[in-house]
């Protein structure tokens, strides 16, 4: 079994932003030495995201843009006048939650052949919503007997392919990308 858990820290200038990780993650891949496998990348903190799409400016300024219409910063602390309640705890950084919330906290990759098994386009990135200080993200690799093939998690992931749905929701959020990288556990698998 091949695992490797690393923290990388890094400082956004601005309040806002959006940083590729790609390079970074293929050098975590490339150092972990699995071949075969899954990477989780996690923002670490509660007020940025990892995510995956595009690697176009365009896009980027269309999700500020966007999420700024949709949960717009505001200092103040007043609902009636465009606050939050969260800024009375002496922060300004509601807005930051809430984009967090909408835009997600990590994502899971295949690993294949040693590299990320990932589309043409997809690029993955951080995105901070509440910067100026530093954060980090971790990448955690796991190779693909990091799951046993009687271990709990291994069956409670089979028994959701197959059409079981008593899982709890985080757990039901992650499963996508599980079954995806652990397809070759699956195949000899013969649904009810």
């Amino acid at each position: 079994m091949q695992s490797l858990t690393e923290e990388i820290w890094m400082e956004i200038p601005s309040r806002r932003g959006i940083v590729s990780l790609h390079a970074e993650i293929e050098r975590l891949v490339e150092k972990s030495g699995v071949q075969e496998g899954i990477v989780l990348v996690n923002a670490m903190h509660i007020t940025a995201s990892v995510f995956i799409n595009d690697n176009e400016s365009g896009l980027h300024a269309d999700y500020e843009r966007w999420l700024e219409s949709v949960v717009p910063f505001n200092a103040g602390t007043e609902p009636t006048t465009g606050g939050y309640l969260h800024n009375r705890t002496g922060e300004d950084n509601a807005d930051a939650h809430h984009k967090r919330q909408i835009r997600g906290r990590e994502v899971v990759v295949a690993i294949t052949e040693g590299k990320l098994h990932l589309g043409p386009w997809e690029h993955i990135f951080y995105y901070e919503f509440d910067g100026r200080r530093k954060k980090n993200f971790r990448g955690v690799i796991f190779d693909h007997y990091f799951f046993p093939s009687d271990s709990p998690v291994s069956r409670i992931a089979r028994n959701a392919f197959c059409g079981i749905s008593t899982l709890p929701i985080d757990f039901i959020r992650f499963l996508p990308s599980f079954c995806f990288a652990q397809s070759f556990r699956f195949r000899e698998i013969s649904p009810p």
